[in-house]
């Protein structure tokens, strides 16, 4: 059996979701929980009390006057968007203890997956959706199973970079050469562990596609156009130099181009700035 693939499969240490972000679900679905409730409970995370007051004053949300209180954050986030925020927040912190090497980059990595939420936040505003947040999670968490391959293997997934750059193949071909598993694979089996939305599940099994086998799924199209766009920009780094073509049924679909681009640019470049400075671990 394939070494690599053999300490994958025996990997039974899966990193957890803090214990906040479980009260905050448990939380969510008495529907007797009030705005105070969540807010007593988010502000026993200081830290987190912290960045959510600089993610809803931030330019990402534009709200005409300054919120001071976790309260008002709440009521102006709404419930479902204060957990995608927490959940993004959280993801990000239960990774901070790997190490980067001479082929990866942590801080970069989370500064293209921050990118790709955060176009794909922008791109589903334009397109006139409500859940915006999903968006912004998604982008966030869809490269996850990277992080998790990278979280077993250490410096000897290397050579999956190695034999990429090597043979000219995509990340996904030379996973599946040398590991016999793909860091999609594996990130549906971390975020299934995590009881997350199916729609998050479809975005880390299928971004690359950009559809569901033949099936088109707004969510998971916009992310697979935002990472790539978030490649063309080179907004940080997830480890693969590689730009794909986008999906062409997708993007005659989505029909991007139909959007102001000097709007949308300076939109991505405002917001990403802010997200990427509220959010990264350093």
């Amino acid at each position: 059996m394939n070494k690599l693939l053999d300490k994958i499969e025996n990997f039974d240490d899966f990193p957890t979701l803090p214990t906040i972000y479980y009260k905050l679900v448990d939380a969510l679905s008495n529907t007797s929980t009030t705005i105070k409730d969540l807010s007593n409970l988010v502000s026993t995370d200081i830290a987190l009390s912290f960045k959510l007051l600089k993610i809803v004053n931030s330019s990402i949300y534009g709200l005409s006057t300054k919120v001071n209180s976790i309260d008002k954050a709440i009521f102006h986030l709404g419930f479902r968007e204060l957990k995608n925020i927490i959940l993004s927040t959280k993801i990000i912190e239960v990774f901070s203890d790997i190490n980067s090497n001479s082929k990866f980059d942590l801080v970069e990595f989370w500064k293209h997956s921050i990118a790709v939420g955060t176009i794909s936040r922008i791109i589903a505003q334009e397109l006139g959706q409500k859940n915006l947040d999903e968006y912004l999670l998604s982008g966030i968490t869809h490269d996850i199973g990277k992080l998790v391959l990278i979280k077993i293997l250490g410096s000897e997934y290397n050579v999956v970079f190695i034999l990429m750059e090597k043979e000219n193949i995509s990340l996904l071909e030379a996973e599946q050469k040398i590991l016999g598993i793909t860091h999609q694979e594996i990130g549906l089996k971390l975020a299934e562990s995590w009881n997350l939305d199916k729609n998050i599940l479809n975005v880390i099994r299928y971004h690359n596609d950009g559809l569901i086998g033949s099936n088109y799924d707004q969510l998971v199209g916009v992310v697979h156009i935002s990472n790539i766009l978030a490649k063309l920009l080179n907004l940080g780094h997830s480890g693969c130099d590689r730009i794909s073509q986008p999906n062409q049924l997708l993007w005659r679909r989505l029909d991007i181009t139909r959007f102001d681009k000097n709007i949308i640019y300076d939109r991505i470049e405002t917001d990403y700035e802010q997200a990427k400075e509220i959010l990264i671990i350093n």
